[in-house]
């Protein structure tokens, strides 16, 4: 049976997801480092998506480790890894090239061609494409390395840690360990509340702290210790919160203290990677003091507003918003083909929109509304061919 609160936190991760990454653009932080960075910029947009950057994926990898708990049950152990194999491990084995082929491709057009290129796109042109061009010159002396997708997950990187944290898993049930949280069953929900949440934050704090704030994405090849506790942390999370939904009470009639302290955190967090930044452009390590107040607000952060989702997902307010029925579903299937596919149709859309010389604002809706609506066609036209859900 669906659970339509389930599915409202899938489209509301994956729809903050797509936001997110289409207003990189126009952020004045990430100006230097992302390649279809505009010449328009606002601080508005580094208020907002800086504060979703802070729980869409923990968000995320919260539903992965309740999905994972489920699948346990239904299918028991053996079942959930083959399953997660199929949806997760031959779909990354299979996109990985695809979509590294492609960004690359799009990439290096735009550095080609654009007239105003952003500090990336200007830095590729003169490493990547000026080599090129030497060697079809026949430079033997000059040529190109592998290509540089190949380094990196890309923004699939969340596929790898999927992978990681479902080995994680069975190496943890192999080795018997939930037996040892089972005298943890007697407690009262209100110290098994405070007994989780204390040690999670102090563990999300020390790894936002070993990186730059705001923090990366970790696309490297090799897992990163910081993302393994991180997003481990609340993939662990979701996994309890199955087997045990009543360590969520008490702080279910808190909500409200819950969000306006993690606003307040937030304004401390912007404050303090806007300041050491100083709109500087560039993602730098704060001072150490700084930064371990900015990594301890940030953990805050995360859990509170990811809780807060997690038990608002079946709020009145948040079902009138996004009221059940087959449009939810549907949105909820798509979900996955979704932010799989996204990414380098939004890139593309913002390589050609690079020289207009229009709004930011006109330009970032523009490139919400076709990506959203290029996702949600071709998920709708391939299900109607391959006639089944695909990556739901």
């Amino acid at each position: 049976m669906r659970d339509d609160g389930l599915d409202r936190l899938r489209v509301g991760a994956t729809l903050l997801g797509i936001i997110f990454h289409a207003s990189l653009a126009y952020s004045p932080i990430a100006h230097s480092v992302f390649p279809s960075a505009d010449r328009q910029n606002s601080i508005w947009v580094d208020l907002v998506i800086w504060f979703l950057h802070l729980f869409r994926m923990p968000l995320f990898f919260m539903l992965a480790g309740y999905f994972c708990a489920q699948l346990i049950r239904k299918r028991r152990m053996g079942g959930m890894l083959r399953n997660r194999a199929q949806r997760i491990g031959l779909v990354f084995l299979c996109l990985w090239p695809l979509m590294g082929s492609l960004l690359s491709a799009a990439t290096l057009r735009a550095a080609d061609s654009v007239q105003h290129p952003s500090p990336a796109l200007r830095w590729i042109s003169e490493q990547v494409v000026e080599k090129s061009r030497e060697q079809r010159a026949g430079d033997s002396a000059s040529s190109l390395d592998l290509p540089f997708w190949l380094l990196s997950t890309g923004h699939l990187w969340f596929l790898y840690y999927l992978l990681l944290f479902y080995v994680l898993t069975w190496s943890a049930t192999r080795l018997d360990l939930p037996a040892l949280l089972k005298p943890m069953a007697k407690w009262k929900p209100r110290w098994l509340a405070v007994i989780i949440g204390l040690p999670l934050t102090c563990a999300i704090t020390a790894a936002l702290a070993s990186v730059s704030a705001p923090h990366p994405a970790p696309e490297g090849l090799l897992p990163q210790f910081w993302a393994v506790i991180y997003y481990g942390s609340f993939f662990l999370l979701g996994h309890g919160v199955f087997h045990a939904p009543e360590v969520l009470d008490p702080i279910r009639p808190r909500i409200g203290l819950l969000c306006a302290s993690a606003f307040c955190g937030y304004a401390g967090y912007f404050w303090l990677i806007h300041s050491q930044t100083g709109l500087a452009q560039e993602l730098v390590p704060l001072r150490q003091t700084s930064h371990w107040m900015a990594a301890a607000l940030g953990a805050w952060i995360s859990v509170a507003i990811t809780l807060m989702a997690w038990l608002a997902a079946n709020h009145r307010f948040i079902c009138k918003l996004l009221p059940g029925g087959r449009g939810l579903r549907f949105c909820a299937d798509a979900c996955y083909w979704s932010y799989l596919l996204h990414l380098p149709f939004l890139l593309l859309l913002q390589y050609q929109l690079i020289d207009w010389s229009a709004p930011w604002g006109i330009k970032l809706a523009l490139t919400l509304s076709c990506t959203i609506g290029f996702c949600l066609l071709s998920y709708a036209l391939v299900r109607r061919i391959a006639r089944f859900p695909l990556f739901s």
